[in-house]
């Protein structure tokens, strides 16, 4: 059950299918919506070295960054706003400005889910801003989160990604917990003999159960991401779940090496547990 959805305004490419998408989940579950932009200075202003004498212009440079920051995350709020009135979806929203990563730790805290654009947040055409944001939330805790795309999407061919681990399991799990519909059309796809064929169709059983009737198991070869990212282009899907960490104890401390191909590569929304 969704009831809290939080919503990244990022100010970036993604941020009209990052509303429109959560607007259509809002619609579907009856949920409350909450906007959070974040200006972080230490984005805008990443300590780059200044010639002597140039104080005062860096200065000067740096202030105009911030301006154009804070105009762009007021203009992010009011196209949330003014969205999510014309369809009478109850919202709130905020903007916040200190540490990103620190900001959304916080705000995630008692929300279900968070929507967020792909690839970069909180460019407000200030900045170019690290592209490995979405990787280092992950790392942080930060989740579930789904990583929304520039094509936007009403999440209703599902691809879940699954080698038979915990984090792969549970990411399953999650998401059948709190998005099958009758309509979603899903399948489970693993790579290889990451995991046996009873595992495989024991995962489909549990998405049927849950309420899914159009599921299919399918088995692939190949690398991983590349594999996923490509099977999920050809089928046409709207969303690849995946769980966001590797299998021996090291790699799940920090995000494994598959879901980083996905983050960085993907043209389609992800939905990611940690």
């Amino acid at each position: 059950m969704i009831k809290r959805i939080l919503v990244v305004l990022g100010g970036s490419r993604f941020m009209d299918s990052l509303i429109q998408t959560s607007l259509f989940m809002a619609e579907r579950h009856g949920a409350t919506l909450t906007g959070c932009a974040v200006v972080d200075e230490d984005l805008i202003d990443p300590g780059e070295a200044v010639p002597v004498g140039g104080g005062g212009a860096g200065k000067e440079a740096r202030e105009q960054r911030l301006g154009i920051a804070r105009t762009g995350a007021l203009e992010a709020t009011h196209r949330f706003e003014e969205a999510c009135q014309a369809k009478g979806i109850a919202h709130t929203t905020e903007v916040i400005e200190g540490n990103s990563i620190e900001v959304l730790r916080e705000a995630w805290r008692f929300q279900d889910i968070g929507l967020i654009g792909v690839r970069e947040i909180f460019n407000y055409g200030a900045v170019e801003h690290d592209p490995d944001v979405v990787v280092r939330l992950i790392n942080h805790g930060v989740r579930p989160l789904i990583a929304i795309d520039s094509r936007g999407t009403r999440l209703e061919r599902v691809q879940i990604a699954f080698n038979g681990s915990p984090e792969s399991c549970k990411a399953l799990r999650q998401w059948a917990m709190i998005h099958a519909t009758p309509e979603v059309s899903v399948r489970v796809v693993t790579c290889g003999d990451e995991c046996s064929e009873a595992d495989l169709e024991a995962a489909g059983a549990y998405v049927r159960d849950h309420g899914v009737s159009k599921v299919e198991c399918v088995r692939l070869e190949g690398s991983p991401g590349a594999t996923l990212l490509a099977e999920g282009e050809a089928w046409g899907a709207d969303l690849i779940v995946a769980g966001s960490t590797g299998r021996n104890w090291l790699s799940r401390m920090v995000i494994g090496d598959t879901a980083r191909e996905l983050v960085e590569n993907t043209n389609i929304a992800l939905f990611m547990l940690h």
